[in-house]
């Protein structure tokens, strides 16, 4: 019985259609939530759209192949591999202190379109494989990368004030957090008649403290008016 029911889904047809968009649904979901919960530029519904727009690309791509019994249905997965780099380029921004965000949310988006090419072709033990190690990856290597870094690590912020006034203030405050800053540079590009002062700011956080719990305690302080981090 298993035997016929393999043979059914690695068919294409209506029951396997539709096992493909579900898991294509199920698993982009899976990954958008994650990114979604941290604020990122693509989310819950992006991440199901990239997967099963992918998933039916490919699953279109054999149907044609067998529909004129011609031609390479490979052509289309290697097309969205190609593509999804676009969209995936429009999730990386580069802050005003010209550093980057957003990479793991960019190869997020081309892992799950490769998730929603093979749900398309029928390797579901891959896909599925592939979708929890990637749920893995984004929920507990953070954490693993921290203590591989050591009780401490650095991260890089950039913070606006209102007022030249307030820098000496504002480094007294995040000593009072607990936070150590290894490195304190005013932005270059910062114009003589502007009340507001840039400030680069290398930190060395504690054991388990988080990038966005730092953001979250800069944000706090009255005179900032912009905060940004090496956060993916």
């Amino acid at each position: 019985m298993w035997s016929e029911i393999r043979q059914v889904l690695d068919e294409l047809n209506i029951w396997s259609v539709l096992l493909r968009s579900f898991l294509a649904i199920l698993i982009g979901g899976s990954l958008g939530i994650e990114r979604g919960y941290k604020n990122r530029a693509a989310g819950f519904r992006t991440y199901i759209l990239v997967c099963l727009g992918a998933a039916l690309a490919t699953m279109s791509g054999l149907h044609l192949s067998s529909l004129y019994g011609g031609g390479d249905p490979a052509r289309v997965a290697a097309q969205i591999i190609s593509g999804i780099g676009f969209l995936g380029a429009g999730s990386i921004l580069v802050t005003r202190d010209k550093r980057v965000e957003g990479l793991t949310t960019a190869t997020g988006l081309w892992v799950v379109a490769a998730i929603g090419i093979a749900l398309g072709s029928g390797f579901y033990f891959g896909a599925v494989l592939a979708g929890v190690l990637v749920i893995i990856t984004f929920t507990f290597m953070e954490t693993v990368e921290n203590i591989l870094l050591g009780k401490r690590h650095f991260e890089y912020f950039y913070v606006e004030l209102g007022s030249g006034e307030s820098l000496v203030d504002f480094l007294a405050y995040l000593a009072g957090q607990g936070l150590e800053p290894q490195k304190t540079a005013l932005q270059k590009e910062q114009r003589p008649d502007s009340p507001v002062i840039g400030v680069n700011l290398k930190l060395k956080l504690n054991k388990g403290q988080s990038p966005e719990a730092v953001l979250d305690l800069i944000a706090d302080f009255p005179n900032v008016t912009y905060v940004a981090g090496d956060i993916d």
